[in-house]
């Protein structure tokens, strides 16, 4: 998935793609980031992503994820936009 398709999905609102994009947003980053034995504290200081957030976008519970904070999420993982999002 390109960066472009990625944006738009995350602008829609109140969808029921944005909706599933958030879940398996939430689902990979849980998976990649215990994989990695990183927990919130630690994962949150390297990407500069607040811990509440990164526990709200786990559980699907975070609305208008923004574009810059996926960005942060995908880098501290090392990993591409596919692996977060697929």
């Amino acid at each position: 998935m390109d960066i472009d398709k990625l944006a738009k999905k995350l602008r829609q609102k109140n969808s029921g793609i944005d909706t599933t994009l958030n879940i398996r947003l939430g689902r990979n980053l849980k998976r990649l980031r215990l994989a990695k034995k990183l927990d919130y504290t630690t994962f949150s200081k390297l990407s500069c992503v607040s811990s509440y957030s990164l526990k709200k976008i786990e559980k699907g519970e975070k609305e208008n994820i923004d574009l810059l904070t996926v960005e942060k999420i995908r880098k501290t993982l090392n990993v591409s936009f596919s692996d977060l999002l697929d």
